[in-house]
């Protein structure tokens, strides 16, 4: 399913909240609802390695992630009725020249194949994309959730700016985002199996809109915000 797909079914969700976003907002909230999601739940992956009885240090594929990569399994010689697993002292993992991650082999040296399983974030574009479909309409919900979160931020944030008789309409504007989130949130929560409050996605660090462009969205002049 293509981005621009979960972009439509984000407005379906959040009626209106297009036009009180800057541009791209919707798309930046699925794609970090995307990398959320992949912490939970990563893409999974495999590469073999061809060994020649003297290289013991191979490098790892470009869609390794410092952060949300890890070896699941590593088999040696691999394609064997029974896979014959190393364990994690076999091997390690290190930043090598040129940014490059390489898997180093600490207690053999591959003669044959060297077949390796990993995890990496999942890929959503408008070509490609790598999430399960049972999960697609989750991570929608977690889009929802960040984006009613990030606006429910903002709106509060105007109350000192304002005059006093918008006050109480930007309020109430902030808690309707903020129900909204946490609803959202708690549907995501409960397709992943986790309690709501294991999941904590912080809205201000995931998702950072332009602050100028979101006071201009809403109607507020952003030469009168501090800082």
């Amino acid at each position: 399913m293509p981005l621009g797909d979960y972009v439509n079914r984000l407005k379906r969700l959040l009626p209106g909240v297009e036009s009180s976003l800057p541009e791209g907002s919707l798309d930046e909230a699925v794609l970090d609802a995307v990398q959320f999601y992949s912490r939970l739940r990563p893409r999974l992956r495999w590469v073999t390695y061809v060994g020649d009885g003297q290289t013991y240090e191979f490098s790892l594929p470009p869609d390794w992630d410092a952060e949300l990569s890890r070896i699941v399994s590593l088999e040696y010689p691999s394609g064997g009725q029974n896979p014959t697993l190393m364990t994690p002292r076999d091997y390690s993992v290190s930043l090598g020249s040129g940014d490059v991650y390489r898997l180093r082999l600490l207690t053999f040296v591959p003669q044959g194949s060297v077949a390796v399983v990993y995890t990496t974030g999942h890929v959503l574009n408008e070509s490609q994309d790598t999430l399960p479909p049972s999960d697609r309409q989750a991570v929608c919900h977690l889009a929802a959730s960040l984006a009613a979160r990030a606006l429910s931020a903002r709106y509060a944030s105007t109350e000192d700016d304002v005059l006093v008789g918008n006050t109480i309409s930007y309020r109430s504007k902030s808690s309707d985002y903020e129900r909204l989130a946490r609803t959202y949130q708690d549907m995501f929560s409960a397709h992943m199996g986790m309690h709501p409050d294991d999941l904590v996605p912080s809205a201000a660090s995931m998702y950072h809109m332009d602050m100028d462009s979101l006071h201009s969205a809403i109607g507020h002049d952003p030469l009168m915000h501090e800082g």
